[in-house]
């Protein structure tokens, strides 16, 4: 590539393409994956509670969840959303945010 060509890598980031990601750049891409897991299942839950408010408002309490039902959903909205972001994209929204990518050791 030429110097003038538009690239969506910012030139500072250029000499890093192809180095593999450091402990610190990893643990903030899986901390970013693990709150949006959170949000998604805290916005199931929430979406669960208005619907039961919205059949019953006078008798409405919030659930209560199960510790296994909950460590159940979590599983398996973590694996949706990493073989979803794996399988689309090569990487999860924290791997976009920290600029990295999943490939093979042939590069693929």
């Amino acid at each position: 590539m030429k110097e003038h060509d538009i690239s969506a890598i910012p030139k500072a980031a250029r000499p890093y393409q192809g180095v593999p990601a450091g402990i610190v750049t990893r643990i903030v891409a899986n901390t970013v994956d693990a709150l949006v897991v959170a949000a998604v299942l805290g916005a199931g839950y929430l979406g669960w509670a208005a619907l039961l408010f919205l059949v019953d408002p006078r008798g409405f309490e919030f659930p209560q969840v199960s510790l296994l039902f909950s460590l159940t959903a979590a599983t398996v909205v973590s694996v949706a959303y990493l073989w979803l972001g794996w399988w689309l994209a090569a990487r999860t929204y924290g791997g976009h945010v920290m600029g990295l990518r999943v490939h093979g050791r042939r590069g693929r």
